[in-house]
């Protein structure tokens, strides 16, 4: 992924967010047991866009650590599916 896309995250943030979950008995702690993973986040919505019944599914994907506030900047879409109604 292009370094401008996809945001740099420090280690020690990283390091930081693992022993956090770890402080708090997360069972998700386990996750990255050397506590270099960069945590992910997974997010998808589906919506009627037509009276008729047509949706359209997006999935993304994003960093938990990721500084900047505004979504489009950093979300990325995993997939877009459209599905259209049967009368």
């Amino acid at each position: 992924m292009c370094e401008q896309c996809w945001p740099a995250t420090c280690e020690d943030d990283i390091k930081k967010f693992w022993h956090h979950l770890a402080l708090h008995q997360s069972p998700l702690a386990e996750i990255s047991p050397n506590k270099d993973h960069i945590p992910l986040w997974i997010w998808g919505d589906e919506a009627q866009y037509r009276e008729n019944g047509d949706q359209v599914m997006l999935m993304c994907l994003g960093n938990i650590l990721d500084k900047r506030k505004f979504s489009i900047e950093a979300c990325y879409p995993l997939s877009l599916r459209r599905s259209d109604a049967w009368d």
